[in-house]
């Protein structure tokens, strides 16, 4: 797993910014725990890590063609208290789809959404290696269902994930297909 991890950003310290979107997210999911309870928060009843991958019905589509694609939705722009989108216009954020379309816009979609980001950014090693397994594990689902496997890493997000991990040598050896929308001025 860890061979496709070429970076781990710092741990950020847990930020005034951070608190308020954090403790809204804690009350969507009934929990009263402060940020040492963090990780539980990735445990969900049956004792499993919680999903850092999803799906839309707009990506579900491409299983008609053969593709099987998973899509990570983190907070867009500050919604978390860290800037997501370094590049976004006001305009851009105020409009953004990842917080106002389909299921996105619902208080229990934000506070998972918030969960994730700050998960990346005050435990980037765990969230990594637990993103690395999920991209391994979905290339296999799609290849023993004769499948094409896809992957978008920003659903909502804009963070040059190509800083942090070897999307090469996954496409390389899953035979993955990563893709991505950016404002980034210069990207791969």
């Amino acid at each position: 797993m860890s061979k496709y991890i070429i970076n781990v950003p710092k741990a950020k310290t847990f930020t005034k910014s951070m608190a308020a979107p954090f403790l809204a997210a804690l009350a969507a999911y009934g929990f009263n725990v402060g940020i040492q309870g963090f990780l539980m928060l990735f445990k969900i009843p049956s004792g499993t890590t919680r999903k850092l991958l999803g799906r839309s019905l707009k990506v579900e589509k491409g299983q008609k063609e053969g593709v099987l694609t998973k899509i990570m939705y983190l907070s867009p722009s500050k919604e978390a208290g860290i800037n997501t989108c370094p590049f976004a216009s006001p305009g851009c954020e105020a409009a953004c789809l990842g917080h106002s379309t389909g299921h996105l816009q619902f208080a229990r979609a934000k506070a998972t959404r918030v969960l994730k980001t700050l998960c990346f950014y005050l435990f980037p090693k765990f969230f990594l290696t637990t993103l690395v397994r999920e991209i391994i594990n979905h290339a296999k689902n799609a290849k023993k269902k004769g499948m094409k496997a896809a992957v978008r890493l920003n659903g909502s997000s804009d963070i040059l994930w190509e800083n942090y991990l070897d999307i090469d040598g996954l496409n390389r050896d899953y035979q993955l297909e990563f893709y991505d929308y950016t404002k980034a001025p210069v990207k791969r």
